[in-house]
């Protein structure tokens, strides 16, 4: 499975300081295990509406997908509509989120993850402080996915063991 980090913001700083920190991280994670990262992409949008036709044509295939959606763009909260789309899509359902704003109102931060967001980050002032976010957060999230799972009961041998009473 190769990781596919999806960058979706209307502000092209953003969307070079999540393509720089997808890179160091890419770099850091090549030379601990290389056979186990295949060669992950990134997909930046600046545009809301090129990403959702993209997410809407997303195949899966052995890609295991990333999303980095910035909740306001161009006027209106299409992040959230990305995300509700993301969800929608049977073969994303699980696809981690995360939401980035520079508005931290509580009923937005509330709205997102109500919408499925696994996380909400506020996007810092300082670009040092922004890359180092990104950083981890990609970091955190090619790791968690690509060496995680959903395990069924066959492939955790789990069997009914409960008595019957007196067997």
């Amino acid at each position: 499975m190769v990781p596919v980090l999806f960058a979706v913001d209307d502000e092209p700083e953003i969307l070079e300081d999540i393509e720089s920190a997808f890179k160091k991280v890419k770099r850091k994670l090549s030379k601990l295990r290389p056979e186990h990262l295949g060669q992950p992409n990134i997909v930046p949008f600046d545009d809301p509406r090129k990403g959702m036709k993209k997410i809407k044509d997303f195949r899966r295939g052995n890609q295991i997908p990333i999303f980095i959606l910035d909740i306001r763009m161009q006027g209106r909260d299409a992040g959230i509509d990305l995300l509700k789309a993301i969800r929608a899509r049977r073969s994303l359902h699980y696809s981690p989120v995360v939401i980035l704003s520079s508005f931290g109102e509580r009923d937005l931060i509330d709205v997102t993850y109500r919408c499925g967001a696994n996380s909400f980050v506020l996007k810092s002032d300082d670009p040092k402080l922004l890359a180092k976010s990104m950083e981890r957060i990609i970091h955190y999230w090619l790791v968690n996915m690509y060496h995680s799972r959903p395990l069924g009961k066959k492939a955790l041998n789990i069997t009914n063991t409960q008595s019957t009473g007196g067997t």
